[in-house]
């Protein structure tokens, strides 16, 4: 026997290995039948003349790898010896083989297929022994599709009969797509791109076609809105005679996406009729690592049963644009409200922070609202947020322009920065607003957004309680406050006497918008970014505390500027009148001025003993929880008026405050009886000890006083 010949079958598997990994689709079983020449090697074409071959194998495609497949079949050979005198005669060649094959598409309906295979062959040739050895080979083949499943094919390959000798064989041939996916995209022994047919394809063509899928692009921002709201639109035909029954559509971002999507409830698509099926996606968090706008792939995918009870299906591959996390347009304002991540962990710790810097507030008497708008404009100053205003992506030019893509900061990242232009920062206003449980709003204005705080009170509640109402803007249930975002490093006041002012010039146009960001939440969930690692000191609570006070002193005297004026002119008319003179320091007082008030206090007892501005003097003594210094000022009064209610109120409370039970309960027994009503309202002085101190505090009137004027 002549030498044997080797060839390495690492072949398949190598191409197994580096050939990427393709979506899942549901490729045909290939029939191949090809017939051509044999031509003998190197020193074997000097014993045998070139010969006839045939071959027959089938394709099985991988459920996982389409591109993959296994290929089974077997081929017979006949050979001629060159030399007639040897008495050699015809030699048959008959061989089994099993191999891989991997599909490349090159054009839309030209592929080809790269193959390996091995297994064993038996040769036979008259007046000699037969024989059976070890067979392999490898090759490629090109197939172009001819119509419909026929694709035409044209084979070239190595082989050696192990043993025998080796060939070159050139073969020529078709191949049929039996099953799966025989679509107008094409099938082929390669699996091609779908490429949509026009609806003018012939009746009983094949079963569904996808006739177009058009994928909008995706903000990242946005990922849990995809879930209800579409990504992009499929529209497919049924070319048929026949109903497509129960057809489900898929939709599937492979890097994005933990499962396909199923688009809708299944239907039945009769024949000759066309649907247009809104596409959706539940994309992972995991999109929002994207830094740079990207591009990948997404299947669309078309099921249904046929008749006969046959699965079929059909695929297209479409190309998804995927923005950067930070992207957004603004065709709907609201969009800006997926931004507002308030339980992000350093928004919380931040705004957190600012409120506890409010511990001496409450005698104003001011609601949550106005108290959070104001500490977190004024924490923002002191941490040196600045507006800058960038030209390439500011919120004026960008808003003018649905399509146009804006790029805007989470919060965390303003503070980072230590700047943002208007849109910026009003993401991060309404993040430290929600964050403390203060209702937010963005305010649209033409060119410019900013934001609203909810002041936990009805339209009319707020007028009675703001001098300046038409500051604010009041809906058929809520009351806003506006602040300008932008006017940082101004006082709070400033930002929201301009923010009004811009509201109502652009509302009396039909120009202004206002979005609570709880309603715009219900459209755009907020995202849980916090991927970034920020270093976010928090500001000087002495500092935010000095600036808070320092405005609430600024607007309180906006609201009682009238009434001290009107005060001031009628004590210089009555000469510093001990009654009136404590008038005007009662005003200061129920709104929080203490310290002007009790130099009013002062000026109004200087001339007598006057019991009003006696008991008010212990009022301020009595808040400070100094209740020994409180009863001496309610004692000067007592003497003065022992029959009056709020003298024998005052007292009362000192004592008891000073565990002078007895006395404190004989003060408040005489109150029972000259006014009932106001001894109800602090039925705690009947008590003592813990369960006395429980039962003011159940009322709330524990660090609460009655003023006398």
């Amino acid at each position: 026997m002549k030498k044997v010949r080797s060839l390495s079958f690492s072949f398949g598997l190598v191409l197994l290995l580096a050939y990427p990994t393709f979506a899942d689709e549901k490729a045909p079983f290939i029939l191949s039948l090809s017939a051509g020449a044999d031509l003998p090697m190197g020193t074997d074409a000097a014993i045998f003349n070139t010969g006839l071959g045939a071959r027959a194998e089938g394709s099985i495609p991988f459920t996982a790898f389409p591109r993959l497949a296994i290929v089974p079949g077997f081929s017979w050979s006949q050979l001629s010896p060159l030399k007639t005198g040897t008495g050699l005669s015809n030699l048959t060649l008959v061989e089994g083989h099993a191999g891989l094959e991997v599909g490349i598409q090159l054009f839309e309906k030209l592929a080809v297929n790269l193959f390996g295979e091995g297994g064993w062959y038996y040769a036979t040739m008259p007046g000699a022994d037969s024989a059976m050895n070890p067979y392999a080979g490898g090759g490629l083949d090109v197939s172009y599709r001819i119509a419909g499943p026929l694709f035409g094919r044209i084979t070239g390959s190595y082989r050696n009969f192990l043993g025998l000798y080796s060939e070159v064989a050139i073969l020529g041939g078709v191949s049929l797509a039996l099953g799966g996916s025989t679509s107008a995209e094409g099938t082929s022994p390669a699996p091609q791109k779908p490429k949509p047919e026009p609806l003018s394809a012939p009746i009983g063509s094949g079963g569904i076609k996808i006739n177009s899928a058009r994928l909008n692009p995706v903000f990242p921002i946005f990922y849990k809105y995809y879930d209800t709201n579409p990504v992009g639109m499929v529209t497919i035909v049924n070319p048929s005679k026949e109903t497509a029954k129960n057809v489900r559509i898929e939709f599937y971002v492979k890097q994005f996406m933990d499962n396909p999507k199923t688009c809708g409830e299944p239907f039945d698509l009769v024949a000759g009729s066309e649907r247009t099926v809104e596409l959706n996606a539940l994309f992972t968090d995991a999109i929002l690592n994207i830094s740079e706008g990207t591009k990948v792939s997404a299947n669309v995918n078309v099921m249904w049963d046929a008749d006969g009870g046959r699965q079929e299906t059909q695929q297209n591959v479409q190309t998804l644009t995927v923005y950067n996390r930070n992207a957004l347009t603004w065709d709907d304002d609201r969009r800006a409200a997926a931004f507002v991540t308030a339980k992000d962990p350093e928004i919380l710790r931040f705004a957190r922070n600012v409120m506890g810097a409010l511990t001496d507030t409450k005698r104003f008497n001011l609601s949550q609202g106005f108290l959070a708008g104001m500490a977190m404009h004024e924490a923002l100053a002191d941490y040196r947020i600045q507006y800058i205003k960038d030209p390439s992506t500011s919120y004026e030019i960008k808003s003018k322009d649905a399509a146009a893509v804006d790029f805007l900061q989470f919060p965390r990242q303003t503070l980072d920065f230590k700047g943002g232009d208007c849109d910026d920062l009003s993401v991060l206003y309404c993040s430290l607003l929600q964050a403390v449980g203060a209702p937010a709003a963005f305010i649209t204005v033409p060119g410019h957004i900013y934001v609203a705080v909810d002041l936990g009170m009805t339209p009319d509640e707020a007028r009675k309680r703001f001098s300046k109402y038409d500051d604010l803007i009041l809906t058929q249930e809520k009351s806003w406050l506006p602040i300008e975002v932008t006017m940082v490093e101004s006082g709070f006041i400033k930002a929201w006497e301009l923010g009004a002012k811009e509201w109502r010039e652009s509302v009396s146009k039909g120009m202004a918008k206002l979005y609570p960001v709880d309603e715009a939440w219900r459209v755009y969930e907020p995202v849980g970014f916090t991927t970034e690692k920020v270093n976010i000191a928090s500001p000087s609570t002495a500092v935010v505390q000095a600036a808070c006070m320092s405005e609430i002193g600024r607007f309180i005297d906006q609201q009682i500027y009238l009434q001290v004026a009107k005060l001031k002119a009628d004590i210089a008319k009555e000469s510093g009148s001990p009654r009136t003179v404590n008038k005007l320091g009662t005003l200061y007082a129920g709104n929080g001025l203490y310290d002007r008030a009790k130099a009013e206090f002062l000026k109004a007892t200087a001339k007598e003993e006057y019991a009003p501005a006696l008991v008010n003097l212990g009022n301020l003594s009595y808040l400070e929880k100094d209740f020994k210094i409180a009863q001496s000022f309610f004692q000067r009064a007592y003497v003065k008026e022992p029959g009056n209610p709020k003298v024998l109120l005052a007292l009362a409370r000192a004592n008891h405050g000073l565990e002078n039970y007895g006395s404190s309960k004989e003060l408040y027994e005489k109150l029972k009886i000259i006014e009932p009503n106001l001894a109800a309202q602090f039925a705690y002085l009947d008590l003592r000890g813990t369960e006395a101190t429980r039962a003011a505090d159940m009322t709330g009137v524990m660090d609460t006083v009655v003023w006398s004027d």
